[in-house]
């Protein structure tokens, strides 16, 4: 493995840390902080680290629940655990959580028992309250996810209950927050209860196996020690992955903001819940017509976008979900509403617009089908793709333009709807909450689609998502295939970088946790 050059010990840049946007308005003091006794650091290997990011608080210990930065998120569940996580299909798998029921509102989860902290403490149903509460109430990635919950109560040692405003099980997604020993994460570094514990030597920080963990077979793992080099800012990240002293890091291809990644990287790739997707102005003609929407949706190679515009980073598909969730039959919906141009035609020509001497299609009156995708200018993969699409619509015989315009004059066009067509991303919620693109009020309904069925369709795609049923989206798929509120492109790849060297097999990253089976590695 990749030794840590001794240059990286003096590398300070004072330069602002990676945050994210807008965090949710603080509304709770913090309480008094106990102090964990330290534990009995392992003797410390002179090379060998598997070095990950970490970007440290500006002040204080390390909180998971308070954290700020996306570079984060390999870190955060190594040592942090959950009451549920997420697999390779978007379900919820219960981790700290041993049952729950609900009864109405009520969800009541009852906890594993005799799983440690890393100072040797038990965990509690206090423990997880004071987390949720925390994660709720403080400026926190998490907090926008626990709007459906309330009222957090510890009902014994190892129980509690809280109100939700849904009555399913998909709100149990929502519950991936860190859980972090009461009263900790203060002015020293949260305690958890992960598969790697948080030590210090030599000014070094690094993780080493939780041998009490609740969870473990006893084994020696293939990474026995991973380091966590400190990239305060994105100038550390660039130049700790050009000096070799990242050999994990979880990276955004389509976001990579000037970072040039290792190229002696095995490469996996992880289906994300983010959506590129066209939205039709359905107030505006002729895109008011279903046939006019979905009809311009065939003429779209989806997968030639995903190759020449997003690199291969983009999960191409006409269905509405992650193909790796198995929401739906992708397969049925490809057959409905995928790539297929003489489809296409025919539909636009049930519309009443036919190619005239010049191919170019017209209506009745002589109007030409003219289509303008409104675009943001920022980003160059979807500037590229709105091009893409409408060389595409045009040699189909549409007239197609591009309007790319600066974020804020896009935002200002897409709530005011001055707009064709806008190509956009979202990303969708844990529990796929649909709601905000597809009903008639919904935040992000800039196309301002109005249905009397989709309630009911996303209604039943809530209550039987993360159950037994089969394909619990198809119904919900089926009405944007044939209705073509939006158009879905296809769902971003996250990319997890490990360094060759390290000579390790059987990595299986998921969205949750790019460690998620590092237990299970292996040497070549």
């Amino acid at each position: 493995m990749k030794k840590l050059i001794p240059a990286l010990l003096a590398f300070i840049l004072l330069c602002s840390a990676c945050k994210t946007p807008t965090p949710a308005e603080q509304t709770t003091t913090a309480p008094s902080e106990t102090t964990a006794p330290a534990p009995v650091l392992p003797s410390q290997p002179t090379s060998g680290l598997f070095g990950i990011p970490f970007v440290p608080p500006k002040s204080g210990g390390f909180n998971p629940i308070t954290n700020q930065s996306a570079l984060n998120a390999g870190f955060i569940p190594l040592v942090y655990e959950s009451l549920f996580k997420r697999d390779e299909q978007f379900r919820p798998v219960a981790l700290l959580c041993q049952s729950y029921e609900f009864s109405g509102h009520i969800l009541n989860i009852s906890l594993k028992e005799g799983v440690l902290f890393h100072d040797d403490t038990e965990l509690t149903a206090a423990d997880v309250v004071y987390s949720l509460q925390l994660a709720k109430n403080q400026s926190s990635f998490y907090a926008s996810r626990l709007s459906l919950f309330s009222d957090f109560r510890a009902t014994d040692r190892y129980s509690l209950s809280m109100y939700v405003a849904e009555k399913n099980a998909r709100v149990l997604a929502l519950l991936e927050v860190p859980i972090i020993k009461a009263n900790t994460g203060n002015s020293s570094d949260a305690v958890g209860s992960g598969r790697y514990r948080l030590q210090t030597s030599d000014e070094l920080q690094f993780l080493t196996p939780f041998s009490d963990w609740h969870s473990t077979d006893g084994e020696e793992p293939a990474v026995p020690h991973l380091l966590l080099v400190e990239v305060p800012d994105m100038d550390a990240l660039i130049y700790n992955l050009a000096a070799g002293n990242l050999d994990g890091f979880l990276a955004d291809p389509l976001n990579s903001q000037g970072i040039a990644f290792p190229t002696d990287a095995d490469r996996y790739t992880v289906e994300t819940s983010s959506l590129f997707y066209l939205a039709y102005n359905t107030a505006r003609s002729p895109f008011h017509q279903t046939d006019v929407r979905v009809g311009l949706g065939r003429l779209i190679d989806r997968q030639e976008l995903s190759k020449s515009c997003f690199s291969g980073f983009l999960s191409a598909g006409a269905g509405l979900f992650p193909q790796s969730a198995a929401f739906a039959d992708e397969a049925l919906l490809e057959e409905m509403a995928g790539y297929n141009v003489s489809a296409g035609l025919a539909l636009l020509d049930q519309a009443g617009y036919r190619p005239d001497g010049n191919g170019v299609l017209r209506n009745s009156y002589g109007q030409l089908l003219t289509v303008s995708i409104l675009v943001n200018a920022d980003n160059s993969h979807k500037t590229a793709a709105a091009q893409a699409i409408a060389e595409m619509l045009t040699s189909a015989g549409v007239t197609a333009s591009v309007s790319a315009l600066s974020f804020d004059a896009y935002k200002q066009a897409a709530e005011n709807g001055d707009f064709d067509v806008m190509l956009a991303e979202t990303t969708l919620s844990p529990h796929f909450d649909y709601a905000m693109l597809l009903s008639e009020n919904g935040a992000l309904n800039f196309g301002k689609y109005a249905s009397a069925s989709v309630s009911n369709f996303i209604s039943d795609f809530a209550r039987t998502l993360f159950t037994d049923a089969e394909y619990p989206g198809a119904a919900l798929a089926a009405h944007v295939a044939e209705n073509a509120p939006i158009l879905p492109l296809g769902y971003k790849k996250m990319v997890f970088l490990v360094r060759k060297s390290n000579e390790l097999v059987g990595i299986k990253p998921t969205v949750s946790d790019p460690f998620d089976n590092i237990l299970n590695w292996s040497h070549r």
